[in-house]
């Protein structure tokens, strides 16, 4: 790791690289671009192998105009690193040593949520789900929306099938999803069908996962059956007491669910 450039709000650039030339014998200057998103000027000079940048804001809407209204000059420093997960150190492997597939899992159910909750689409997917004759009464293509939706679960499905047999295993075997299929339908229903809760319950059984190899490579005297079963318990167990409200899944589980749709004439 080391220092790519140091950030300086100034005033003015170009009195800024003549007052810095007075003191300070620069080998290169580049010519100050306007970076358009924050509103500034930014133009950089190198000393060496250090690279100072200077940042002039412009109008009062730049986001660095109030690091100027304080008297300006340092404003940050840029590392240069070749892989930030080995960098930092115990943060760098979770935040950065994985695929953006496993990123992705982890903003979608907040997205999902988002969806269903907050839209006017996810609204209606809820309303098919729930009352299929009425959301059709009100104009929705019943039909159109269920396909959307078994379009979408089977591309989450088909992703999460991909991203195990491509990245998590980059192998092919016989039966290598081990039942995990059950597992995503048991997070669904005791979840109460939130997407959140599914996130939480996907990382239990994970986690559980993870630690149940562990305690077979260090070749604890537990039996490799319980161990294999671990994380099925767990989450099992995890999720009933989460969802221990049979009232609340009732209310949230889509009425319609399962039932086969005609649409009257």
């Amino acid at each position: 790791m080391k220092i790519h450039h140091i950030g300086i709000v100034v005033n003015n650039i170009q009195d800024s690289l003549g007052e810095f030339s007075k003191f300070v014998k620069f080998d290169e200057t580049t010519i100050p671009t306007l970076v358009g998103s924050q509103k500034v000027n930014v133009c950089f000079m190198r000393i060496g192998e250090l690279r100072i940048e200077f940042i002039e804001p412009i109008g009062n809407e730049s986001p660095v105009k109030k690091a100027l209204e304080k008297g300006g000059g340092f404003n940050h420093i840029c590392f240069e690193v070749d892989n930030l997960s080995e960098t930092i150190p115990f943060f760098g492997p979770i935040l950065f040593g994985h695929s953006i597939v496993f990123y992705f899992a982890f903003i979608l159910p907040f997205l999902t949520n988002y969806f269903l909750k907050r839209t006017k689409l996810g609204l209606m997917v809820r309303a098919v789900g729930d009352s299929p004759d009425s959301a059709s009464n009100q104009g929705i293509n019943v039909i159109l929306v269920r396909y959307l939706c078994i379009l979408y679960g089977g591309a989450m499905c088909g992703l999460a099938g991909a991203y195990l047999s491509l990245i998590y295993t980059p192998q092919w075997i016989e039966n290598m999803t081990s039942g995990r299929g059950w597992i995503a339908l048991a997070l669904v229903v005791f979840s109460t069908w939130n997407p959140i809760k599914v996130l939480i319950g996907a990382m239990i059984f994970g986690g559980i996962t993870i630690i149940q190899l562990h305690m077979q490579a260090l070749g604890l005297r537990i039996p490799v059956q319980f161990l294999s079963a671990l994380p099925y318990i767990m989450t099992i167990i995890v999720l009933v007491v989460i969802s221990r409200d049979s009232r609340k899944i009732k209310l949230s589980t889509p009425s319609s669910l399962g039932k086969i749709f005609y649409k009257k004439k």
